[in-house]
């Protein structure tokens, strides 16, 4: 059983089975260069524009509200998955679909992110440093940040999905701000991503 983590530590007592268990660094994807990202964003982006990567998943709540406020933000474009189907988002002049990019250069290329923090969506942003708007209950990202991060406070934005959506504007206009994102992106190189894609794949040829 693989753990890929930033911080939490062994325990014996939640991880068992007979086939063991390995604690890595996170399993980061292939984020391409500098060179990539610019080259697509000259491609796609008007100059000074800014790219959100929209990620939440087709069953979340005020999925489409949520995008639209995005998209109503002057300068502000999204970059989407193939997988999403609401055409309201992904006929917008404003959005941009995925070809030929995956996980991790998606986030590269992109500005910040929205989406579900699961461990590897969080750990590529952490690793890339982009500010983070993540769309789940309240007690899920606490949860998250403790558990994983072994942090509280301001590192991840977050939108509950159980509040209603008249909060949504609100969110929205705070994870927009240059300057709350310049205090995520602060907040975020205090934590130290190191892959550990490499060194997994490694232990696994030699032993397995």
């Amino acid at each position: 059983i693989i753990h890929p983590s930033v911080a939490k530590q062994v325990d014996a007592d939640s991880n068992v089975g007979s086939s063991g268990s390995i604690f890595c660094d996170p399993i980061i994807n292939d984020v391409g260069n500098a060179k990539m990202r610019k080259d697509f964003r000259k491609k796609h982006l008007p100059s000074d524009s800014k790219l959100i990567f929209f990620d939440v998943g087709r069953n979340t709540p005020f999925l489409e509200r949520i995008a639209t406020c995005l998209l109503n933000v002057e300068g502000i474009h999204l970059l989407v998955r193939s997988n999403l189907r609401v055409r309201s988002i992904i006929d917008h002049p404003k959005t941009i679909q995925i070809s030929g990019l995956n996980f991790g250069k998606a986030m590269m290329v992109c500005d910040s992110a929205v989406l579900y923090p699961d461990h590897f969506s969080v750990h590529t942003a952490f690793y890339l440093k982009k500010p983070i708007l993540s769309v789940v209950k309240e007690e899920g990202v606490m949860k998250f940040l403790r558990e994983e991060m072994g942090k509280e406070g301001l590192l991840i934005l977050y939108l509950n999905s159980e509040e209603d959506e008249n909060s949504i504007p609100i969110a929205i206009e705070r994870f927009t701000s240059e300057e709350v994102q310049q205090q995520l992106i602060e907040r975020m190189s205090e934590i130290e991503v190191q892959s550990g894609t490499n060194k997994l794949c490694e232990f696994l040829m030699q032993y397995h």
